[in-house]
């Protein structure tokens, strides 16, 4: 029976290192109970290791294609986002299609995938506002009054009766308000919320599934025409 892999965190394997730089591979082997192989490849990178966390235990995921172009579409995230600015998806790949076009870079789709790995490299998420961050003008009591003034005096200077006001059904809304949903943040989670919508989608098949499964079971025989067809 083979062995079950294990996984080292980059602090055990720089604990390895420091031991076989100064003792040799073998001993390093011996002594942590992980073979040669591992000592040299972990030697090698070492350089990777210490600029690591010390609880990560490895590199999974792919580099990125075009690092030039992802570094400046994260600057331009993080401007947006320290201006308070509310930024979607689509505004984000838009921006990096525009990116692509001045560098130009032929080859870049800037489709939803793309868009998910970049988003997993630069750990960021999409969340909803708490608050709008907005403050309201020191003058704003003053306008009020100005307005309701302005209203009244053109209410009895045209006769407007109350039949001739109505209520507007949509809300006039200015451009510089900040959206109140999808602003990038930087997400210290590991269960980011696009993990947790995979996480939830895996469990809804699965659920589909296991429904299937039991109503397939719960089917016995059926005769047709004096034929016994079994469903098992």
């Amino acid at each position: 029976m083979p062995s079950k892999r294990k996984s080292y965190s980059a602090d055990y394997k720089l604990q390895v290192v420091k031991y076989a730089a100064e003792n040799g591979n073998r001993a390093a082997e011996r002594k942590f109970g992980v073979t040669e192989k591992l000592v040299r490849d972990w030697r090698k990178a070492e350089v990777s290791l210490t600029a690591m966390k010390k609880t990560k235990k490895a590199n999974r995921g792919l580099k990125a294609r075009w690092p030039q172009l992802e570094e400046r579409v994260r600057t331009w995230v993080l401007e947006q986002r320290a201006a308070g600015r509310g930024l979607s998806t689509v505004q984000l790949r838009l921006h990096a299609q525009v990116v692509a076009k001045e560098m130009n870079i032929n080859d870049f789709a800037g489709g939803p995938s793309w868009c998910y790995r970049f988003m997993q490299r630069n750990r960021f998420s999409i969340r909803a506002r708490t608050t709008m961050s907005q403050k309201l003008p020191a003058d704003v009591q003053a306008k009020v009054d100005s307005f309701r003034e302005f209203v009244e005096k053109h209410v009895t200077e045209h006769n407007v009766t109350l039949d001739h006001i109505i209520n507007m059904d949509e809300v006039p809304l200015t451009f510089d308000i900040p959206m109140g949903r999808n602003s990038f943040v930087d997400s210290d989670s590991t269960d980011s919320s696009f993990e947790k919508k995979k996480k939830k989608r895996r469990e809804k098949i699965k659920g589909k599934k296991e429904k299937m499964k039991r109503k397939k079971e719960k089917k016995g025989p059926i005769f047709q025409r004096g034929i016994c067809i079994n469903l098992h």
